[in-house]
């Protein structure tokens, strides 16, 4: 069945609107509430609307874009058609990756010593022939001295250069130091707990009694007997509101009325007692009439009304925690959590042990919120409790298989120079509980092998273009310089008469 709507504008009266409220068919009532309307600015108009459609057994519904309206009728129990969502983001960090980086000076080679020539002291000698003799073999030892002497000095510079590789591994809490080679290495769990607290803004309210209302009740007794109504004694209303009696109050009995001798009629008696509100607030100002019922043993033989209204009681606005807020609390202590975490475990790690994002797990232990909900407070403090973990191998480690996993990999007529092995990059899958399967991206330098046999064989009787062409061809050559001391078109073709020189080492 659908529900009846009463536009509620500016300027109508409560009686007014009470009137429509009985009059309009129907158990389900919508006020529509006009923004210019001010009946509502008075607490005490809706609970009174309230009490009529309750009489009426009609359910009230508000309609209305103000959101004070709308959480007062929520703590009277009142439904509406209006309710504030709140919407969270997150925010993702990226991880950075540290490197290894070391530096090692290269060794340069001193080129060969050059022969010197023999000095003879030569007899003095009398006679034509043995001087011929003598002049003849030391020219003969010169000529053969001068055929020895290199006749071309060939400097050779080895090539260097850098090379990345990429190679599989196995970390996990079970491997060992003699497994590293076969590319399982060991690693280790760490642990660390900790505490995040997050104060957010309360955005609930309530109403809550400040004093009392207070008034005076009129008791009267039908019986013979005078009756003493202790202090403390309830007695209540048609809202169910409850007040306590402030002192003992003899009612007096009924008694017969006389004149002339002759009874004329009974008078019951009669006693008046002050009475304060149990509850605080407004909800204790009753209307005059309203409090009729009395509590306990009398309550057979006293009747009770209020002759006036009772006043006095006052109601104040306060902040309260909600269930959006606790919610709002614990969100941010996360995202918190998702900031720090990474940081908290890298400093877990330190310089000993490679630090990895993708192996970082944490753990929420406890979340504690207070005040609780429904509790007054201004703002809300969440304590959140974590357990930080890390899965991560010594970089000693992972440097030993790197530089074995490099040296696999050297190119045929190189050898590795005198450089360390870089971590260059490192990917981690795989990951399960005590362990994960790592991508790792290395960089090594590696230097050419020059053996001066095989490139005087290469080159011995080739004009200089020709040797140019064969040594560039040669990978393990990083540049070269010819010198020929005779001017000669062509190198020598006696391997013995060619030197190299490898100013930056490469000598087998």
């Amino acid at each position: 069945m659908g529900a009846a709507k009463i536009k509620v504008k500016a300027g109508l009266t409560v009686e007014g609107l009470i009137e429509k409220l009985i009059n309009t068919p129907g158990s389900r009532i919508i006020l529509d509430i006009a923004e210019d309307a001010t009946i509502f600015d008075n607490e005490i108009n809706l609970r009174l609307l309230k009490f009529y459609a309750e009489e009426k057994d009609k359910e009230l519904i508000i309609k209305s874009n103000n959101p004070e309206l709308n959480g007062l009728a929520h703590q009277f129990g009142i439904s509406t058609l209006k309710e504030d969502r709140v919407a969270l983001t997150e925010r993702r960090s990226e991880p950075e990756i540290s490197y290894r980086q070391e530096v090692e000076s290269e060794i340069a080679a001193s080129p060969e010593p050059e022969p010197e020539m023999p000095v003879t002291d030569w007899p003095q000698w009398q006679g034509g022939l043995p001087v011929a003799i003598i002049i003849t073999m030391f020219s003969l030892f010169l000529a053969c001295w001068w055929f020895l002497q290199p006749q071309a000095v060939v400097i050779v510079y080895p090539k260097e250069q850098t090379v990345s590789f990429t190679t599989l591994a196995q970390i996990g809490i079970g491997y060992n130091a003699q497994q590293i080679p076969e590319g399982k290495i060991p690693a280790r769990i760490l642990e660390k707990e900790n505490r995040i607290r997050a104060q957010t803004v309360t955005t609930g309210s309530k109403i809550v009694g400040v004093t009392p209302a207070v008034g005076r009740i009129t008791l009267i007794n039908s019986t013979t007997q005078p009756i003493l109504l202790p202090k403390g004694s309830v007695v209540s209303g048609k809202a169910g509101v409850r007040f306590l009696t402030d002192e003992d109050v003899l009612v007096p009995k009924r008694y017969t009325k006389y004149q002339n001798g002759i009874a004329v009629g009974e008078e019951y008696g009669r006693a008046e007692v002050s009475i304060t509100s149990e509850k605080k607030g407004t909800i204790g100002n009753q209307p005059s009439r309203s409090i009729t019922t009395l509590s306990g043993r009398y309550q057979r033989f006293l009747k009770v009304v209020n002759p006036a209204p009772t006043k006095n009681g006052t109601d104040r606005k306060v902040p309260v925690v909600t269930l959006d807020d606790v919610k709002r609390g614990e969100n941010e202590a996360k995202l918190q959590l998702r900031l720090v975490g990474p940081e908290e475990a890298a400093a877990l790690a330190g310089n000993e042990y490679l630090f990895l994002p993708e192996l970082v797990r944490s753990e929420i232990v406890r979340v504690v919120n207070a005040p609780d909900i429904g509790a007054e407070g201004e703002t809300l403090q969440t304590t959140l409790d974590y357990r930080i973990s890390l899965l991560a191998p010594l970089r000693d480690d992972l440097y030993k298989y790197l530089v074995r996993k490099f040296e696999e990999s050297i190119l045929q007529g190189f050898k590795a120079a005198a450089k360390p092995v870089a971590l260059k990059a490192v990917k981690a899958g795989g990951v399960g509980p005590g362990g994960a399967e790592l991508e790792l991206t290395g960089q090594g330098s590696i230097l050419g092998i020059i053996e001066p046999v095989k490139l005087k064989n290469l080159i011995k009787g080739k004009t200089p273009t020709e040797a140019s062409d064969l040594l560039t061809r040669q990978n393990e050559v990083s540049r070269f310089k010819i010198e020929l001391k005779n001017k000669s078109e062509r190198l020598p073709r006696y391997t013995y008469q060619i030197k190299v020189i490898l100013p930056a080492g490469g000598k087998p």
